[in-house]
């Protein structure tokens, strides 16, 4: 597969325009290689990375990320500015003689106002929107980026193995999990936990989107989490559910129609299946295990956002490819019982998926103990 960079020059090439300009953290990482958390934080630290239709591709970043972006970025040529990033864009773009004609721009991440000051700035040439372009590139993973993702993947699981521990320590609250989930993220791969869902018993994880409280986790209760996690611009997104202390049949039998139907949907996905179709085979597995709640889709990309095309959803004709991470996740309800989810992340080859999270993986309801 071609590089990144070299996806998006037969594109400028192919729409007749003499460069393209990635303009979100997002494209940024995925282009350079390198994820600066300035660029999130402070609204004018604006980083570019511009890719002609003839020669290298470069990086323009303010001036305190300038040893960053070289020790750290896959792309050799760097340019740097203090003040004012459209004026050091349109001055760039002009050293390089590429001004006039159509520029392809991430027009979808960049201000409305530093828009309109470049096309004042660059009145020769014409302003594409090319939003389509930078997020159909960034849906495969390079070598790289797969490792880097594969290792993050592995640390959020490991830190839900060691949050869940505590809890069947007894006298634990969901609270105190969360906390020690953030830490055991923090200390395996330095990430943090932007969006969680963690609840115990039998009423809370009826929940879908339940928030930590102070409620005290107990023997036999189930205790589940939806995770995402951040990690140095890149997403993961899993879910485990478990038993603490000891579990029941029905607990049990919940769990195994919806690990059954979860693995199911996994082993059908192959290159070149259409989201919708994935659906589609989610609710015929589901209503054959006798699951009696579905999501709106059973799973979708992840990577530089949280959720990526393809989404796995009604009618959805995108098409899978090798190379992009996906995950999987299906959940069911049962008043009394309580609730089971479970969500998996994995890496879709040639040859199929190859599980990522596989530390805490299980067929039969987990109990800690």
């Amino acid at each position: 597969m071609p590089s990144p960079w070299e996806q998006v020059r037969q594109e400028v090439r192919r729409r007749s325009a003499v460069a393209a300009v990635a303009a979100s953290p997002e494209s940024v990482r995925h282009l350079a290689g390198v994820h600066f958390a300035s660029q999130v934080m402070i609204r004018r630290r604006l980083a570019f990375v511009v890719v002609p239709a003839d020669g290298d591709a470069v990086l323009l970043v303010q001036s305190v990320l300038e040893t960053t972006a070289r020790s750290l970025g896959s792309l050799p040529r760097v340019s740097t500015y203090v003040t004012g990033p459209v004026a050091a864009l349109s001055g760039l773009l002009k050293e390089r003689d590429l001004h006039r004609g159509a520029l392809l721009i991430e027009m979808d991440f960049l201000p409305a106002a530093d828009a309109g000051e470049l096309a004042t700035r660059l009145p020769e040439a014409r302003l594409d929107d090319a939003g389509d372009l930078f997020r159909a590139v960034r849906q495969t993973r390079l070598p790289r980026e797969i490792e880097e993702h594969h290792g993050y993947s592995r640390a959020a699981e490991r830190a839900i193995q060691i949050a869940f521990a505590l809890a069947a320590g007894g006298g634990s609250t969901e609270q105190d999990v969360h906390v020690r989930m953030q830490d055991a993220m923090l200390t395996l791969a330095g990430g943090t936990i932007p969006f969680l869902t963690l609840a115990s018993g039998p009423e809370r994880t009826l929940d879908v989107h339940a928030r930590p409280t102070s409620r005290i986790i107990r023997s036999g209760d189930l205790l589940r989490v939806d995770l995402v996690g951040f990690f140095s611009g890149m997403y993961t997104d899993m879910a485990r559910t478990v038993a603490v202390g000891r579990s029941t049949p029905e607990q049990r039998d919940l769990y195994q129609r919806v690990r059954a139907v979860q693995r199911e949907v996994i082993e059908s996905l192959r290159p070149g299946l259409a989201a919708g179709d994935v659906y589609e085979g989610f609710l015929t597995r589901a209503k054959s295990h006798g699951l009696a709640f579905t999501y709106r889709y059973v799973g979708h990309s992840t990577g530089y956002d949280v959720v990526e095309e393809p989404v796995m959803t009604t009618g959805n004709p995108a098409r899978l490819l090798p190379g992009m991470v996906l995950c999987v996740e299906v959940m069911d309800r049962l008043p009394g019982v309580g609730a089971v989810h479970l969500e998996d992340m994995l890496l879709l080859t040639d040859d199929g998926p190859e599980i990522w999270t596989n530390i805490m993986a299980a067929d039969d309801l987990p109990v800690v103990s």
